[in-house]
């Protein structure tokens, strides 16, 4: 398993607001034909910022969405956040029962 993570900081809680609703959109259809997982979390304390952590059972997975994804007009140009990206390697895992 990898993973990709990315810390998003937009101008105004609003763009996180828009982006969430973009991802919800627009990229969740095109990642159906691929098993990945996705992740997206706004930090209390920074409600500018927007954590996506992507999980794929391979490099291929993680390549395939990612062309997928380039194509696409995702982040319109008005709301371009920065951001810090990372790719991780899963080292350990615990999966809790949250029922």
């Amino acid at each position: 398993m990898i993973a990709r993570l990315y810390i998003r900081k937009f101008k105004s809680p609003d763009n996180v607001e828009r982006m969430v609703g973009t991802v919800d959109t627009h990229v969740m259809s095109r990642i159906s034909a691929v098993t990945a997982s996705l992740l997206v979390y706004v930090p209390k304390d920074a409600p500018n910022h927007m954590v996506e952590l992507w999980e794929y059972p391979d490099e291929d997975s993680m390549q395939w969405v990612r062309q997928s994804l380039q194509g696409a007009t995702v982040i319109p140009d008005a709301m371009l956040p920065e951001n810090d990206i990372h790719n991780l390697d899963l080292v350990m895992a615990h999966n809790a029962d949250w029922d």
